[in-house]
């Protein structure tokens, strides 16, 4: 084991079909998938992903499952609705990861839709920490933090909302 990546090398311009309920059929490059060798909170099964664009729903992106095309989770960079969001990586977790300094490494944050209100709300208390160089990540739990599991984005970005939000589907998609 390599920098906490499994056996599997992926390889540049290697290209996999990989068919999702959402996107249908799509080519992903190997050398693109995210791993995450304690999969994500809820799932530690599922270890391998692919980070997707979302043209009509932006800034939001899909993180999808590899191994299981019924599993994604919307996703957004927090730091588009919460420029003040801020906590430490320690040092273990960096090095867990492959990346040298926390500037190495991206942050997304998991979104849901509140099935009562519709409200799009992100995990700012677990965000997903992805080392750009390795593309190894991991999911935090902060602890003694102010941040928690439901922000309002559009309320955190003093957004009123006058109609129901564009559905996005649901955050965790799993029939």
């Amino acid at each position: 084991m390599e920098n906490g990546r499994a056996q599997e090398k992926w390889q540049e311009g290697i290209v996999m079909k990989l068919q999702t309920p959402r996107f249908g059929e799509i080519d992903v490059d190997q050398a693109q998938i995210i791993s995450f060798p304690s999969g994500v909170i809820g799932f530690p099964q599922v270890r391998q992903y692919v980070l997707l664009e979302d043209d009509k729903n932006a800034p939001f992106q899909w993180l999808q499952a590899v191994e299981d095309a019924n599993l994604r989770f919307l996703v957004i960079n927090p730091f588009l609705f919460r420029k003040d969001y801020e906590f430490e990586i320690p040092d273990p977790i960096l090095e867990q990861i492959g990346a040298e300094k926390p500037e190495d490494v991206a942050v997304l944050a998991i979104v849901t839709i509140q099935p009562d209100t519709h409200r799009l709300t992100a995990n700012l208390q677990g965000p997903v920490v992805v080392a750009g160089n390795t593309r190894i990540a991991k999911q935090l739990v902060l602890v003694s933090t102010p941040y928690h599991t439901r922000h309002d984005i559009l309320e955190e970005m003093g957004v009123k909302m006058e109609a129901e939000p564009v559905s996005a589907g649901a955050a965790i998609q799993k029939p």
